[in-house]
C-alpha cells in the first residue's frame, strides 16, 4: 500500500493524465488518477475494473508501450478509450514487473498534438523499474515471513501432539491448528478409513464453530474418497465443479469453492484423511498451505494410530 501512494505522489506532479492500475487475470482495476483537468469524481474511480483482451503478456514483454491512436482495435480498448474521453490525444502503458510478470501499470495519457515518446517518458520508465524492484523486496519479505511462521507452527503442532493419546483431544489440537493457520471460517474435517471394511468414519466434522455429526460411509467417488483412492494430496481452488466432472467425483452437501485434503499414511498403511474447505471463496489456500499440511501429515497419522493402538489395548 505504502509503494501505490508513493507512486500516486510521484504521478500527481506532472502535466499529463496518469492513472495507477492494479493488474489481474483479464483486467485492470484503477487504484489512483491523477488529471491536471480533473474534478472530485476522478476519486470515486477508485476501485473500477477495465476488462483487458489479453493484453497483460504484452506489457510483460515491453517496458513501455506507445498508443498513438487511442480509438484504434487494441486489447487495451477499454482503458485507451477512458483516456480519449478526456481528450489525450496519445497514450503510453508501463508495466511495473515483478519477477517478470505485471502486477501493476502506469498510464499516461497527453493531450499535447505531438505524439508521446519513449525519450520523453524515460522518467517514468524508471520510476516503474524502482517500484517494481521495491515490491519485489517486499513480496520476498512477505514470503519469507510465511515461511517462517509455517516453521514455527510446525514446532508447536508436533509439541502440542508428542503426548496427546486421546483421539478426540488430538482432533482438537488439529483443528486448532487449522483454525489459527486458515481462520476460524473454513470446514475442517478429520476422516479415518477402514481397509478392511472400506469403510470411512467421520469422527470429528466442524462447519466454522458449528459441530455435524456424519454416519460412515463406503469409499465411493467423492473428494475424501479421492485421495483415498490415489493415497495423493488434492487442491481444488478454482471452477471445482467442472474439476468434478472431469475427475468423475461427486461432494457432497453442496459444492465448496476451495477444497484441500491430505492422506494421512502410517507405517505404509492410509490411516485417513484431514480436509479443509472454504463454500465462499476460491483460491481460499495455495501451495504453501498444501506444504505445511503435507509436512505435518505423517505427525497426524502416526499419532492417530499410536491412540488407536492404545485404545485397542484398554
Amino acid at each position: 500500500r505504502e509503494v501505490l501512494d508513493h507512486l500516486s505522489e510521484a504521478m500527481s506532479h506532472t502535466q499529463y493524465v496518469s492513472i495507477i492500475l492494479e493488474a489481474a487475470e483479464d483486467h485492470l482495476v484503477i487504484r489512483s488518477i491523477h488529471d491536471p483537468k480533473g474534478t472530485g469524481f476522478d476519486a470515486t474511480l477508485r476501485g473500477v475494473a477495465l476488462p483487458v483482451r489479453q493484453g497483460l503478456g504484452r506489457l510483460a514483454e515491453n517496458p513501455i508501450l506507445l498508443v498513438e491512436d487511442l480509438r484504434g482495435a487494441s486489447e487495451f480498448e477499454n482503458l485507451l478509450t477512458f483516456l480519449a474521453r478526456r481528450e489525450c490525444r496519445s497514450a503510453a502503458l508501463i508495466p511495473i514487473l515483478v519477477e517478470g510478470i505485471p502486477q501493476k501499470v502506469i498510464a499516461i495519457g497527453s493531450r499535447e498534438t505531438a505524439a508521446l515518446s519513449g525519450n520523453l517518458l524515460q522518467p517514468y520508465t524508471s520510476i516503474a523499474e524502482v517500484a517494481g524492484s521495491t515490491l519485489g523486496r517486499l513480496q520476498l519479505v512477505g514470503n519469507l515471513s510465511a515461511r517462517l511462521s509455517d516453521i514455527e507452527s510446525i514446532a508447536q503442532f508436533n509439541q502440542a501432539i508428542s503426548t496427546e493419546t486421546d483421539l478426540n483431544r488430538l482432533y482438537k489440537v488439529l483443528h486448532d491448528q487449522s483454525v489459527r493457520t486458515f481462520g476460524a471460517d473454513i470446514f475442517f474435517l478429520i476422516a479415518l478409513y477402514d481397509r478392511k471394511s472400506e469403510m470411512i468414519e467421520i469422527p470429528y466434522f466442524y462447519q466454522g464453530d458449528r459441530f455435524v455429526q456424519m454416519a460412515p460411509y463406503p469409499v465411493g467417488d467423492g473428494l475424501v474418497s479421492q485421495v483415498i483412492r490415489t493415497r495423493e494430496p488434492l487442491m481444488l481452488v478454482k471452477n471445482i465443479e467442472q474439476a468434478l466432472v472431469q475427475m468423475r467425483a461427486i461432494h457432497a452437501g453442496g459444492v465448496a469453492k476451495s477444497w484441500l485434503g491430505v492422506p494421512l499414511i502410517a507405517g505404509g498403511d492410509l490411516v485417513g484423511v484431514p480436509s479443509v474447505q472454504d463454500i465462499v471463496n476460491e483460491e481460499r489456500f495455495d501451495d504453501g498451505d498444501l506444504t505445511l499440511l503435507m509436512t505435518l501429515a505423517p505427525q497426524i497419522a502416526n499419532a492417530i494410530r499410536n491412540a488407536q493402538l492404545l485404545k485397542q489395548t484398554q
